[in-house]
């Protein structure tokens, strides 16, 4: 009887294993996807990739796709980043946008995210508030915090609302100040 059950439990082993796999649905959107998109971003604007971050921009709330000047046109997308001196820039058309994310790119050589709170209102919305620590050719690293909000679109999410700051004392000051 022992014998018979360990040949049937082995079988059904070798056959589960042995099973093709079947392919599964795609992950559910949550917290954790927003958190991924924003480390594509990062990685994206590290690397002066355009066409990426362009990908990884949402429509408007009109319902625009990003395509240059015509996004961004009604209140809902608005975009406040620092320029390459940490100097406030505030963004609301699909050039300007992808022009200041990437100058505010271009000077670092590698972003990572220090702390980050995600989180999904819905299987459409999410938003992250994040710090990031940001390294520059001369291995400067500069401590920023960032707040945004993201769409789940065209099946992925896409950020539309962005407002970064630096997250060290001195810095926040002087920028407060200008």
């Amino acid at each position: 009887m022992l014998r018979t059950s360990l040949l049937v439990a082995g079988l059904a082993g070798a056959l589960f294993v042995l099973a093709p796999a079947h392919e599964s649905a795609p992950a559910p959107a949550g917290p954790g996807a927003v958190l991924a998109m924003h480390r594509e971003l990062f990685r994206a604007l590290d690397a002066g990739e355009r066409d990426a971050v362009t990908r990884l921009l949402g429509a408007s709330r009109a319902g625009a796709s990003f395509d240059g000047d015509a996004w961004g046109e009604s209140p809902g997308a608005r975009f406040f980043v620092l320029d390459a001196h940490d100097r406030p820039v505030a963004a609301t058309k699909g050039a300007a946008v992808l022009d200041a994310l990437l100058a505010w790119g271009a000077a670092a050589e590698s972003t990572r995210i220090v702390d980050a709170w995600t989180d999904c209102a819905s299987a459409e919305g999410g938003f992250a508030a994040l710090e990031i620590a940001r390294t520059d050719a001369n291995g400067n690293e500069r401590r920023y915090r960032m707040s945004s909000l993201a769409r789940h679109e065209n099946g992925g999410w896409r950020l539309f609302h962005c407002n970064v700051a630096p997250a060290d004392a001195p810095a926040a000051k002087k920028t407060a100040a200008k």
